[in-house]
Order: C-alpha cells, then structure tokens, then sequence
C-alpha cells in the first residue's frame, strides 16, 4: 500500500489559494442556480477546477514507469477517466451550486466584478497551470526572502481563512476515499488487513498533510506576489467578511466533493490493475506447471 504514497504529490496541486472555516451553508435552490453559474463564471473557477484535474490526472501518471506496457496504459485511461475534466467540473458545480448560499450572491457578484477581484481571479488561474507550477517551484527560495510586512499578510492570510484545519479535509479525505476504494474493491485474497490498512493510511495521511501544510504559507506567498500589500490587504478584508468565509466554503467544499468522486474511481481502477496482474500471475505459474518435466512426462 505504500507504494501509493506518491498520491501526496498529486494532491498538492490543489493549492488553491481559497481556504477558510468551515461555515454553517445552507443548501441552495433552483432560484440560486443562475447566480452560482455568474459566480464560477466571474470566479475562473471551471478553469481553475479543470486545471486541477489536469495536473492530478499528469502527475498520476508519472508514476507508471514501473508497469508493464499494457498495464501502464490501462493505468493511464484509468486514471484520465476518473480525472476527467468535464467530470469534475460536473461535480464541482453541482456541489458549489448546493452549497453556496444564496443572500451571499450579490456582495461575492460585487467583489469578483471588482478591478481587484478580477485582478486576484487571474493570477489565481495562472498559479494552477502547468507553467504556474514550473514557476512555483522557483519561487521557494524567494519566499524565505519576503519583507516581515509581507510574510506578516500570508500568516493573516492563514490565519483568517483557517488554512490548516481546512487542510485537513483538501488533502486527507480525498486520499482516504481513493485508498479505501481501492480495499473496498479488491477480492479478500488481495486485501491488507484493515488495522494493518488503517494504521498505514494514518501515516500516509500524516506525511501527506505534514508536506501540505509546510508548502501552505509559500503557496500563498506564491499566488498573490503580484499584488502590492495594500491590494493583498483589501483582499484579506472581503475574506474576513461572512461572505467572503462562505464563498471560500463552498468553493473548498466543492473542490473536495469532485476530488472526492474521482479519487473513489481511481481507487477502483487501481483495484483492476491489482487484479489483472493477480490472475496473470496465477496464469503464469500454471503454465509453468504444465511445462515441469514431470508433468510432460505424464501427458500435460
């Protein structure tokens, strides 16, 4: 099992910069189905959902160097099935539009129309692309160099969204599902022993979380470096807001659900792999069998 423990990488590129507490959503109805669609529109939040999926379904996949040629690309249409992004926008809009509050529509229209709100919306988008995770990667040095006022902004920042319990549903409960779907489908023969499973997962999710939370304040750092301290703290103030905190909810929420869906399917398509190469295993060894002296001796 812990040859999966590469699945904290993947889950990192999800470091969307909207963390916050979790607050008490109602669900929305049809009235507010519209005005969920103008706020992922004003948002970027399809692309930015889109672009998660296509990082997570490309990091996936590096990793089956290991596998045979026809098992590397079962692996890879499994994994760019469950990682579909159409099919986890689908998720993801399901669930923001439930989640959103309705009242809160018309304040969280008036922020993301804004010249600032559009502004953070891209450099929000351009942060999960593939040249905005090159670029991250670069950046780390130059975050340890930050002024005090600015490191002071990024640890509010943390602090007024509740970045680190927030984490703990971003990058755990994704990578929960995924594992426990793919025990779930394995045949019993196959199975680790479930407190020998749970108390493996504890440690994955640990590290996993450990990694997540180190890189959390240089993500931020990273994210928003095109904003001057007056623009990040005027951001900080719509964030600080009930509105601001639910609109952050129900994104992150949302973020989890689609991680969610497509970790349960990746799970089970790695379940299949576990599977196949268990059977042509089995294949193998009894077609040795049949090739032992003894056995062609008697006729086999």
């Amino acid at each position: 099992m812990k040859k999966w423990r590469y699945i904290i990488f993947l889950l990192l590129s999800v470091s969307i910069s909207v963390f916050s507490q979790d607050g008490n959503n109602q669900s929305g109805t049809a009235g507010a189905s519209i005005g969920a669609d103008e706020i992922i529109g004003l948002s970027g939040l399809q692309p930015m959902v889109e672009s998660t999926a296509g990082l997570t379904s490309a990091g996936m996949k590096k990793y089956s160097w290991k596998l045979t040629e026809t098992a590397a690309a079962k692996y890879a249409d499994s994994v760019d099935k469950a990682y579909g992004k159409d099919k986890m926008f689908s998720v993801f809009r399901k669930a923001f539009t439930e989640k959103l509050k309705r009242e809160d529509i018309p304040e969280t229209e008036k922020w993301l129309s804004s010249p600032l709100g559009r502004k953070i919306t891209d450099i929000e988008k351009r942060s999960l692309t593939p040249e905005g995770a090159k670029e991250f990667e670069n950046y780390i040095p130059k975050a340890l160099a930050l002024e005090e006022k600015r490191k002071a902004l990024v640890r509010e920042f943390l602090e007024e969204t509740s970045a680190e319990e927030m984490s703990v549903k971003i990058i755990c409960e994704p990578l929960a599902t995924m594992m426990n779907s793919l025990r779930d489908t394995l045949p019993e023969d196959l199975k680790t022993p479930q407190d020998k499973f749970d108390a493996d997962l504890d440690v994955i999710k640990s590290e996993a979380l450990l990694r997540y939370r180190s890189i959390l304040p240089v993500s931020v750092a990273f994210t928003y470096r095109e904003l001057s301290d007056e623009e990040f703290s005027k951001m900080l103030d719509f964030y600080g807001t009930g509105t601001g905190k639910n609109f952050n909810s129900a994104v992150l929420e949302a973020l989890v659900s689609s991680m969610n869906s497509a970790g349960a399917e990746c799970g089970k398509g790695m379940a299949g792999l576990l599977i196949d190469a268990k059977k042509r295993h089995g294949e193998k060894e009894a077609g040795n069998k049949i090739g032992d002296p003894e056995n062609r001796r008697n006729g086999l």
